[in-house]
């Protein structure tokens, strides 16, 4: 639009410096036209300009949700907006899409981090980490967006509990690729989920998760997971083998039906591979229980069982029960 005199229209407050005075943005602009200054090839006699008649909190809102256009904000500031958002009673489904249409690829993480505790350790290190070296910056990230998701999906997390995990992941070093440690979203989850289920009594979290005490599993689980293990590197294996030998035969000249009829073995063993690792996955739910159950039976009152006898065979019965 034309850029109009200053005494005709209201113009927010906005303040630069110009030769050592403060000015209003809008005689600012007045006297770079009358200089005939220019940035980026653009003059100063005109600016691009929409003029809604609003009240101040719908301003507000519009200024925020515009900013995507023109100053990007860091993700803690948009992380601001979505939390105020919600604290105002904003729809899930609606904060989401208007999160995937102003953050694009962002929005899951940016959601994740307005679940953030605003005084908790994740957030302070974020901030602090905003201009440092992009690796540790990428990890932080990705741990922020797992205790901020963690935040979502369990809303009986605290913010102690938060600083627990954040704890556990950085300074106790959790997050990595060694045994006992998580460098994916899906194993902090599973453990996370393990944990939380120890940690649950009559519905009621408890005030410590106590994560270092959870990374050294039962003889149950212990168990279990070989053969999980196990049988996964089965299928693996299976679908290796048939993979092959069709590569095998069709670099033969075999037909269609002979390669149907000599992969027909591998692909029964393939099948009874799939089926019985999605068993062992299915019985998860029980063979926790059964280490939880065995928990409650040999520790309440004393360290040891007091005939280690019985625990062994009960252990073994308890994941020969669960696993088939």
């Amino acid at each position: 639009m034309q850029l109009p005199n200053a005494t005709t229209i209201p113009i927010p407050v906005d303040v630069v410096i110009r030769g050592g005075a403060f000015l209003d943005r809008h005689e600012a602009f007045r006297r770079a036209c009358a200089d005939g200054m220019t940035a980026e090839g653009q003059g100063f006699c005109e600016i691009p300009a929409k003029i809604v008649d609003v009240d101040l909190a719908t301003a507000k809102k519009i200024a925020l949700e515009s900013n995507t256009l023109s100053t990007k904000e860091t993700d803690l500031e948009r992380a601001v907006f979505y939390r105020r958002q919600r604290s105002g009673g904003a729809d899930a489904g609606a904060m989401m899409a208007l999160a995937k249409r102003l953050e694009g690829r962002n929005a899951n993480t940016i959601l994740a981090f307005s679940y953030l505790n605003p005084a908790g350790r994740t957030w302070a290190a974020l901030q602090a980490l905003e201009n440092g070296q992009a690796d540790s910056k990428n990890v932080l990230k990705s741990i922020g967006r797992w205790i901020g998701k963690a935040r979502i999906k369990y809303p009986q997390l605290t913010n102690s509990h938060e600083d627990e995990l954040y704890t556990w992941l950085v300074p106790q070093k959790g997050y990595g690729s060694a045994r006992g440690q998580v460098n994916s979203e899906t194993k902090f989850s599973d453990r996370l989920a393990s944990i939380i289920n120890r940690r649950t009594t009559f519905g009621q979290l408890e005030e410590r998760l106590n994560i270092q005490a959870n990374i050294t599993r039962s003889p149950v689980e212990q168990q279990y997971n070989a053969q999980l293990e196990a049988a996964k590197q089965e299928v693996t294996d299976r679908d290796k083998e048939l993979k092959e030998k069709i590569r095998m035969l069709a670099s033969r000249g075999a037909t269609e039906a002979e390669v149907s009829r000599i992969t027909a073995p591998i692909e029964v063993a393939l099948r009874r591979a799939r089926l019985q690792y999605q068993n062992l996955i299915a019985k998860g739910d029980q063979v926790r229980e059964a280490a939880r159950n065995e928990i409650s039976l040999f520790s309440v009152g004393s360290t040891a069982p007091a005939f280690p006898w019985l625990g062994t065979a009960v252990v073994a019965g308890l994941v020969y029960a669960a696993t088939r």
